[in-house]
């Protein structure tokens, strides 16, 4: 599963919109807006996403997690299934017999700095953290689908690339990753009048890994200090003879 992302405040002037251009956001919304360098979708946190509204893109805050109709009023139906509506497997929303097609029509785009994967590696009993963002330094847009009734929302996710493949290599959801777009593509999804065929071509995107960079990271849910003091995104070196590579460009 893909749970984990990182998020550091990007609604004010210097973040989102200065990279994206044409995205309403409330004033409000910018004065609450806080770094966050970890949420994880177990939380079921907050997130600040993307809708498209009266013709225009606008943040809004949904939950991570989406919280389906048959869930509500029903404790022991969202017990049973809850953690597993945090990821929407792309290849599968189109069914008409999955619970992701009553929502095909409601989609967003939640909006991260990057996100975290764990690797395996021979010689470490813990499986190592990875950082991952666009090597260009924009936001993530990662499409996403949602239940206005709840205000809940599910990541998209696909078959990895090759670098998502590298590091994402154990467990059950092994191989995968988040459906990532370049941003101009992202909005694409967000489009009311988004076309099958185009809808299509979006969630068979496999974006290239030399487009992503990813570096290790102290570890992410010890909820230990971290030795050096450094933000939980910044590289860390784990024992550099037995992991080939410390940074995958």
């Amino acid at each position: 599963m893909c749970v984990d992302i990182g998020y550091t405040a990007q609604l004010g002037l210097n973040g989102l919109p200065q990279k994206v251009k044409g995205v309403k956001i409330k004033k409000e919304y910018e004065a609450a807006d806080q770094d966050a360098p970890l949420l994880t979708a177990f939380a079921r946190p907050a997130c600040w996403t993307i809708i498209q509204q009266n013709n225009a893109p606008e943040v809004v805050p949904m939950k991570w997690g989406l919280i389906a109709d048959f869930m509500v009023d029903r404790p022991d139906q969202f017990e049973k299934y809850g953690n597993n509506f945090f990821n929407a497997r792309s290849e599968r929303i189109q069914d008409k017999a999955a619970a992701w097609h009553a929502y095909l029509n409601d989609r967003c785009l939640l909006i991260a700095d990057g996100v975290y994967e764990h690797q395996k590696v021979k010689g470490h009993s813990r499986k190592l953290p990875w950082y991952i963002r666009l090597s260009s330094g924009a936001p993530l847009l990662i499409p996403s689908l949602f239940n206005p009734r709840t205000q809940s929302f599910a990541i998209l996710t696909r078959e990895g690339n090759e670098l998502f493949k590298t590091i994402h290599n154990d467990g059950n959801n092994k191989f995968r990753m988040p459906l990532l777009l370049e941003p101009e593509e992202s909005f694409k999804w967000i489009d009311p009048n988004l076309p099958v065929d185009a809808m299509n071509t979006l969630i068979k995107t496999e974006i290239a890994s030399e487009k992503l960079t990813a570096h290790t990271v102290y570890s992410i849910r010890g909820g230990g200090v971290r030795p050096d003091g450094k933000a939980a995104n910044a590289p860390y070196d784990w024992d550099p003879p037995t992991l080939r590579q410390q940074t995958l460009l």
